[in-house]
């Protein structure tokens, strides 16, 4: 299992061939139940097991398991506290987003182990009629103690654990609540990346534009190659640098996405 991907939904087939493929947008009701995340977890005190055969608690360590067929998902201390699937939606996606946001994909990783769930913030990034981006607001919960609540606003599309990865690395303005009894105090500042989600997408949609306008030459190109990769020494190039800075020239000139 490559892609890690237990249960998925979205608009379109993944590469994984695992997508339950739903073409309009959901509601949090309807995306709860598609992502296959209507299941609960408990958290169960831990043992240890030694040679004699004698079981012994661990007050230290818990297991988090799933209830609809107790797979244990990881281990947890004694403070972590578990966010429920359904609350995850109800006490901290709704209030961030509100109720007409649209959700496009989630999904399940592992057995369990890690959720997620992405809204359309409405709106694209056009830098022109043939590149368009989408804009979502993220929200990733585990269930194993791995990842605390996590939301974002990103232009990745997650449908396996490399791109929630991707996403999770990539991506600027990431707020992480604790699993712990006071997360749910923490919504006002996860509400604060969806403002600043609308804030980056708008800037970076301008920034984009702005690309388009400026005619690049060959020279051009390698002026700028050569500043962003300078030398050590300046009338000294090494080899390597060269070679960097006819690498940049040669994608602009013949590279992925030219049309000269």
């Amino acid at each position: 299992m490559a892609d890690n991907v237990l249960t998925q939904f979205g608009q379109d087939m993944a590469w994984h061939g695992k997508t339950h493929v739903v073409e309009r947008k959901l509601s949090w009701q309807e995306a709860y139940a598609e992502s296959g995340h209507d299941f609960e977890v408990v958290k169960v005190p831990d043992v240890v097991l030694w040679p004699d055969g004698s079981i012994i608690p661990n007050p230290s360590w818990f297991t988090t398991c799933r209830t609809d067929n107790n797979f244990p998902l990881g281990k947890v201390k004694k403070d972590y506290t578990i966010l429920q699937n359904r609350a995850f939606y109800e006490n901290f996606f709704v209030p961030i987003v509100g109720e007409e946001f649209v959700f496009v994909q989630g999904g399940t990783l592992g057995f369990g182990e890690r959720i997620w769930v992405q809204a359309d913030l409405g709106g694209e990034i056009r830098v022109s009629d043939e590149n368009v981006t989408k804009k979502y607001l993220t929200l990733i919960n585990s269930h194993d103690g791995s990842l605390r609540v996590t939301a974002m606003n990103t232009a990745v599309q997650i449908v396996c654990q490399n791109t929630m990865r991707a996403a999770i690395n990539n991506t600027p303005n990431i707020i992480g609540v604790r699993h712990t009894p006071s997360m749910t105090l923490r919504l006002e500042e996860a509400a604060r990346v969806l403002e600043g989600s609308r804030i980056y997408f708008k800037t970076l949609e301008e920034v984009y534009g702005k690309f388009t306008k400026v005619s690049m030459t060959s020279d051009s190109v390698k002026q700028y190659a050569e500043k962003i990769i300078p030398s050590k020494e300046e009338n000294d190039v090494s080899t390597k640098t060269q070679n960097a800075r006819n690498r940049v020239v040669d994608l602009f000139e013949s590279g992925k996405g030219n049309d000269n």
